[in-house]
Order: structure tokens, then sequence, then C-alpha cells
């Protein structure tokens, strides 16, 4: 096989980024710097280990692995993940020159992801060697290599991480066993436009009640409070946070939905009463309109927020944020705060949890194995963090002390996640079950329309619930 120096493969690559980049659009470009920017601070800290002198002095011989292609699949959404994405597989290359010739295929499936992916496995056809998974998939765990084990046989990959037995960091709801890594984490929260608080006399919102105090003063001006998309997934969580809210610390560090999952915390329990009829007090008094309760609208809701159509917008992860009006962010005009707090609940509670986690196909063949764990590492590296921060996505890797955040808002979500990471107040969606996350949402929108009581509503949700936890406990052998 062909050897190169790691010097020469360096110096090559970062020639051709720069030569070929430029002349695809600025889409490109904003790759190509965010790869140059990765590849200087791979350099940066190769020097700082003392071995950047040593190479340059004898040149270290790679065994440059022959070409293959690692296909990638996650369903993440937004223009910004997606140039991360593409940025650290080139970073991922320079960092390990024996790795130059693969060729990685990244199909950021959508909505689509989990009716290709399943019957895929199913038929051990076609399936991806990285994949995206979460814990209600179980029927996927057996397809997938257990990471925990060799995590813990890695001293540097374990450092890059704060809580690494956390859901923080990875899918293991059957046993103990790790089948995906989160490589971002999430604040769930309003961004908000700092300057319309000013403008209009108000204060920052804390409680249900204050939300609704400041829809007369905004509809005046054909401005509503909050734009929220109505996908169940949105509802469930705000839902979920209400409760945690209420519940104060949940009984386990995953929260609210992971107590849902074990039938700990019932879904016709007083703190779930609570919550949603602070969501239909919020309904009633204008803070939302009509259709952003109905699925399916939260492309819609992001378009009102960044049109400033309304002065907040519910968002359940960093994916978005890199998504605002430039001139918004540089100023720092776009803060984020958590979800509304029902009466009586703990307005110190925030919310964290994780994002996109990928775990590495079983039965990869063996000539790719070992590529795709030193990728998903990577995912987690100095090099990636840097990448996310650029892309305004916040990392689940740690962030290297004196590396500096894009904005303001990025500063805000990484306080408010470390805040609710150090309490243990992880919020998990990756306990979604289809199976419940509908009938919770479904409840939701329906109390709001006045087509159900809120008994009905919660009635409803506890059915499905104990169906879904008998399930799990018959997977799980109890």
């Amino acid at each position: 096989m062909k050897k190169l120096s790691l010097l020469s493969i360096v110096v090559i690559m970062v020639v051709c980024l720069f030569a070929v980049f430029p002349l695809s659009g600025c889409k490109t470009e904003q790759a190509a710097e965010t790869t140059a920017a990765a590849a200087e601070t791979t350099a940066a800290a190769t020097t700082a280990a003392g071995e950047t002198t040593a190479a340059a002095e004898t040149p270290e011989e790679v065994e440059v692995l022959p070409a293959m292609d690692i296909n990638v699949w996650d369903w993440q959404p937004g223009e910004n993940y997606l140039t991360a994405m593409k940025a650290n597989f080139e970073a991922f290359k320079v960092k390990y020159p024996q790795y130059a010739n693969v060729n990685f295929i990244h199909n950021s499936v959508g909505a689509d992801y989990w009716t290709l992916l399943t019957p895929a496995v199913a038929a051990g056809e076609g399936v991806p060697e990285i994949f995206g998974i979460l814990q209600s998939q179980t029927e996927l765990f057996d397809a997938m290599l257990d990471l925990r084990p060799i995590m813990s046989a890695d001293e540097e990959w374990m450092a890059q991480y704060k809580w690494i037995d956390t859901p923080d960091l990875g899918t293991s709801g059957l046993d103990d066993r790790v089948t995906g890594i989160a490589i971002d984490r999430w604040v769930a929260g309003i961004l908000y436009y700092k300057d319309m608080l000013e403008q209009y006399n108000l204060e920052l919102p804390v409680y249900a009640e204050d939300f609704i105090a400041m829809a007369p003063v905004l509809e005046k001006d054909g401005i509503e409070v909050m734009a929220m998309g109505g996908d169940s997934w949105v509802l469930e969580i705000m839902f979920a946070y209400m409760v945690q809210q209420l519940e104060g610390k949940p009984t386990n560090p995953a929260g609210v939905a992971k107590d849902w999952f074990t039938g700990d915390l019932k879904y016709d329990s007083e703190s779930s009463r609570i919550a949603l009829q602070a969501i239909k007090d919020m309904w009633d008094g204008g803070v939302w309109r009509e259709d952003e309760l109905q699925l399916f609208q939260f492309a819609e809701a992001i378009q009102n927020f960044q049109a400033k159509k309304a002065w907040g917008y519910w968002c359940g992860g960093t994916w978005w944020s890199g998504a605002q009006n430039p001139e918004d962010l540089e100023a720092g005009n776009i803060g984020v705060i958590p979800m509304a707090v029902p009466a009586g609940g703990d307005p110190g509670v925030a919310q964290a949890s994780t994002g996109q986690p990928y775990g590495v196909y079983i039965n990869i063949a063996p000539e790719k194995k070992q590529v795709a764990l030193d990728f998903i590492k990577f995912l987690s590296s100095p090099e990636a963090v840097k990448i996310y921060l650029e892309n305004q996505i916040l990392p689940a890797g740690e962030i290297p002390e004196g590396m500096s955040s894009p904005n303001s808002l990025i500063n805000e979500m990484i306080a408010m996640g470390d805040a609710a990471s150090a309490a243990g107040l992880i919020y998990d969606p990756h306990q979604w079950d289809g199976a419940l996350l509908e009938p919770v949402a479904d409840g939701i929108t329906s109390v709001c329309l006045g087509m159900m009581t809120i008994d009905e509503a919660l009635a409803g949700m506890r059915t499905a619930q104990d169906e879904v936890v008998a399930r799990i406990k018959e997977q799980r052998g109890q």
C-alpha cells in the first residue's frame, strides 16, 4: 500500500481544500473555512504536545488504507449541522491521514429515517456503517456494537466527556450497553428578541401568567408572544418540561421522560394535570395562534420568528440557533430562557438533553470497523468541538479552556446546559416512543382546541403509557 508522510498529507490536503472549495459557492466556502480552522486547531494541538516538531525533523510514514465508503445516516435538520458534518469529515482525515482515501457518504434522511433503517437492519442489507439510534428503538439494539467497553478502555475518549455514565452521552435503555454516543447537546428553551422587551417595556417572563400578560401588549402591532411548532415531539417536550418543573428534581437523572417509561410517574398525576392546565391557559390567553398547535408546523414557526412576527420561539435544541438573523446574532439580540413555569413550579429547574447519537453497525465489515470507531471518537474531539461551535451547535464533547464560542446566544445555551447537567436534570428525549408520543401530543392539542377535557386527555395518555410500560418490561424480561 502507498505510504505518505504525515506532514506531506496535511500540506496536500489543506492546499487542495483552498484550491477547490472557493469554486463551489457560498455554502462550500463556509465549509472550507470551517475545515481549515479545524486543520489549524489540529496542528496547534499537535504542536502543544510536541509532536509536530518531531514530525518535521523525522517525518513518520503513515500507511494509507485502501479506498472505502463509510455511510453515515441521521435525521438531523439544519444547514448549519450539515455544514459542520462536512467539515468534520475533512478534519478527521487531517487528524488521521491513514484514512485519506475514505469516502464518507452522509445521508440526512429526515422523516423517513426509521421506515428506511428498520427494514434494512432486519434484512441485513443496505445498512449504513454508522447511524443514529434512539432509546425507544429497542428492536435495533442487537444490531449495534456495545460502545461502553471500547470507550472505557480508551482514556482519551473518556476524557472528552464529563458524564459518560448518564443518558447525556449514550442510549442504553435495556441494559448497561451504550449503543449510541451523542455528539451534541440540547437546551430546551425559548429563543427571544431582547430589544422587544425594552421596546414594549416588558419584563422577562418566567411563569405562565407572565407570558399571558404579554399577549395584549404585542398583539397591538400584530406580534404574537411565541411561535411554537406543533410537531408531536415539540409538544411532548414542552409538557414534560413543565411537569419536571413541578416535580422538582426528578427521581432519576434522565428527567421525567424516563420516569414515564418506567411507570414511576403517571401521566394522570397531579403535576401532569397542572402542566396541561397551564398550557391550556396560555392557549386561551393568546400566547400561540391556532395553527401552531397543529402538527407539522415546526418549520413555519422558525420562519415566523425569523421574520419577527413573534417575540419568542420555542426551540427544543440548538439545531436551529445558527439559522437566526445574522445581524441579531452578531448584536447579541437573541437570548434563551427556559419554558414557562406553571404556577407552583420551580423556576430554578433547567433542562438539557442529548442530541444526535451515533452508533456502529454490529455486522460492519472488519476493515471498516476501526475507521467507524475512530470517527465517532473524533466527533467529541477538540477539533470537532471547534467546528460545532463555529456552526452554532452545542457540542457534547468537552469545550477546551480558551476555546471561544461564536456569539452570546451559544454562550447562554452552554451555561444553561452546563447548569442543568451539573444538577443532574437531564431530560432525555431518546426515550421517545411513537406509541406514547402521539397520544400525548394529540391529547395536548385536543385540550387546547376544546375537543377534550383535561381529565379525558390525561386518561388517554395513561392508557397509552400503561401499554408502553408493559411492553418495555416484557422486553427487559421483568
